[in-house]
């Protein structure tokens, strides 16, 4: 097989202009892999359209008519037959070979295209027509590349590993489909877990479906995250030397009143999972590494994708991290995801099951990181910048009406936005908790896909909102729950791991003072995947406004603490706590904060800016009898009075 690589410049002009088209030039360069809005922006006939209003401005780049062309030598050989491969298309794109158009795909596509190429020079155009999508930006491009294959003998069209397990043992088959211009032979194998299958398979002429079968043995399952450890194992399949490399993961998927994962019931934590950018080449393997890794460390188990497909490298990285992907509204393309023990096929039962999760969701500001990108110079929340990035901005800022003080600045108001949100969800999460019909609890948006205020637990960029930290407490396997009703409050334990758990709790009624009014200790034995009812406790003792409840609960390997409000914060008789914090450095990455208190301080937040990194716990309470220490790791070298600087520690006071 011989391969010619198509990637690198390409001419762009507009072919239908929008009359309002406002380019001083007819050809412009487009890179593939590559997208029109940044072919533009990089060579300065457009602004950044994530600034501002200038996606309204860029808009006509959606509504014109655009063709990239390239033209390349080709020593034809009359014996083989030519495909190209056109990969992930960014929107509709049709394509024509020397005047001979091939069909119109938004979807990785091989197209048969013996005919229309010819011995010497060729040209080939990728036509986008004008589109229109509900979304900001409308992007057009090619994320993957343009190629071409020949060969005389056969070409392969696709392979995939699917595992099962036969009652008493797992089987592995590759399934490889291969269109055969003759009938010939081919060798090929499949690898996995240092066992080996090699077959000589005979090719048919025509497009078939070949299938290798291994049994690998003794293997360690692949289970989600909160449930055992996500293990893999690199599969090689080999064709005729041609090597595609998998990692496969062994593991049943069943459904009854819950999820089943090898045998075990799973409660289904998770979000819905928003594309990572709205100019899909302006993502990476790395930054997708980072949202599925980051939706780990907040004690999920479930992504859902709605209506769009995504790269491999999500589901490379859902492998990894042991995190199920429910993809919705996807009618191609499914025979490659079946490879990765993540998916969870769509069956009559685990579409009921997904269908009792319960969605939770609220908006909130971004971090005064993202307002500045968005390029609001005001930096006002109500300029028409900010109100078109923003998703139900009045109800965010009626919310804090009626909840807040209103605050001083707008760094303490993205302060208390987030902190409505996160307060918001972990509320409607206890009263999920208590639904015994529940199947599991979805966030409403993992992550943003442009510069934004709305409902992402992520920023566009990458930053944890408060929410994430406050998912990562009440998701997580074993957590008191909290809710207040009337003149009680009510106090359960969530054991989603699968062992039988003793609790120890700890509740106390205080003041803002620091002064303690009641104090009660219960014992709790937990069973595994249950959620259990562990005490009452009256709140008469003190008015709602004057103090809050805490609670601490304390198991042989952990430590849980949670705080709840008696009253709006805006009614609390808040004292002043006169945090102060001390610094010392670890390492390059990694500084400690410790943190102090006068007085009790309740929904401690830290923010560390511009600089990229993960506390290890935030939206915190400090005691004065009980000093906290927080890690924050950063992506890269950090300067520790640049961090120093740069940090800002807030509180509900």
């Amino acid at each position: 097989m011989e391969t010619i690589l198509l990637d690198g410049r390409w001419s762009l002009s507009a072919i239908i202009a929008d009359k309002n088209i406002p380019l001083t030039r007819t050809a412009y360069t487009l890179p593939i892999p590559g997208e029109i809005h940044d072919a533009l922006y990089s060579e300065g006939a457009i602004e950044d359209p994530y600034k501002g209003l200038e996606s309204l401005n860029t808009s006509f780049i959606s509504k014109s008519g655009w063709k990239a062309e390239k033209t390349f030598s080709l020593s034809k050989n009359h014996e083989a037959q030519y495909d190209m491969l056109l990969s992930r298309p960014i929107g509709k794109a049709v394509v024509v070979i020397n005047g001979m158009e091939t069909g119109e795909y938004s979807d990785t596509v091989r197209i048969r295209c013996t005919d229309a190429l010819k011995d010497g020079e060729n040209t080939i155009s990728i036509i986008f027509p004008p589109q229109i999508s509900d979304e900001r930006i409308t992007a057009l491009g090619i994320k993957g590349g343009i190629w071409i294959e020949s060969s005389e003998d056969y070409l392969i069209r696709s392979v995939s590993i699917e595992s099962s397990f036969d009652g008493s043992e797992w089987i592995a088959d590759a399934e490889i489909t291969i269109d055969a211009f003759k009938e010939t032979e081919v060798d090929a194998s499949l690898s996995i877990n240092e066992k080996s299958e090699a077959h000589a398979i005979k090719l048919r002429k025509g497009t078939e479906s070949y299938h290798l079968q291994l049994r690998p043995g003794d293997v360690q399952l692949w289970y989600p995250n909160g449930c055992g450890q996500p293990h893999l194992y690199p599969a090689e399949v080999l064709i005729d030397g041609r090597r595609f490399m998998f990692d496969i993961g062994f593991r049943t998927i069943e459904a009854d009143e819950r999820l089943i994962v090898n045998g075990v019931q799973l409660f289904l934590k998770g979000a819905s999972y928003a594309k990572e950018d709205f100019i899909p080449t302006r993502t990476d393997s790395g930054r997708i590494e980072r949202l599925i890794r980051s939706a780990k460390s907040a004690n999920m188990n479930v992504l859902r994708i709605d209506g769009w497909k995504p790269s491999s490298e999500l589901y490379d990285a859902a492998d990894r991290c042991g995190i199920m992907i429910y993809q919705t509204g996807l009618d191609s393309g499914i025979k490659e995801l079946i490879s990765h023990p993540s998916f969870i096929p769509r069956t009559k039962n685990t579409v009921s099951v997904l269908s009792r999760v319960k969605p939770i969701g609220f908006p909130s500001l971004p971090s005064m990181k993202t307002i500045e990108r968005i390029g609001d110079s005001k930096k006002n929340i109500t300029s028409p910048a900010m109100d078109y990035h923003g998703e139900e901005m009045e109800r965010i800022l009626m919310h804090l009406a009626s909840n807040f003080l209103f605050p001083e600045n707008l760094e303490k108001m993205v302060y208390l936005s987030e902190l409505q949100q996160a307060m918001i969800l972990e509320r409607e999460a206890a009263e999920i908790r208590m639904d015994s019909s529940a199947s599991g609890i979805l966030i409403d948006r993992l992550n943003d896909s442009w510069p934004a205020a709305g409902r992402a637990a992520i920023e566009y960029g990458g930053k944890w909102k408060l929410l994430l930290y406050a998912a990562r407490a009440f998701f997580s396997p074993l957590a008191p729950i909290l809710y207040v009703s009337n003149d009680k409050a009510y106090i359960y334990v969530v054991n989603d791991t699968g062992k039988k758990e003793k609790a120890e709790l700890s509740i106390k009624l205080r003041s803002f003072s620091g002064s303690k009014k009641d104090a009660r200790e219960y014992t709790v034995e937990v069973e595994p995947g249950s959620f259990t009812k562990a005490a009452e406790f009256p709140l008469k003792r003190l008015s709602r406004a004057d103090g809050f409840l805490y609670v601490k609960m304390a198991t042989k390997d952990i430590l849980r603490e949670r705080v709840i409000l008696l009253d709006k914060p805006k009614n609390l008789n808040l004292e002043n706590p006169e945090i102060k914090a001390e610094f010392s450095k670890a390492d390059a990455r990694t500084v400690y904060i410790k943190l102090k208190a006068s007085k009790p301080a309740l929904y401690v937040a830290l923010d560390a800016g511009d600089i990229k990194g993960i506390f290890s716990d935030n939206l915190i309470s400090v005691r004065p009898s009980a000093e906290k220490t927080i890690i924050f790791t950063a992506e890269d070298d950090i300067n520790e009075t640049e961090f120093r600087s740069k940090l800002k520690i807030m509180s509900l006071l």
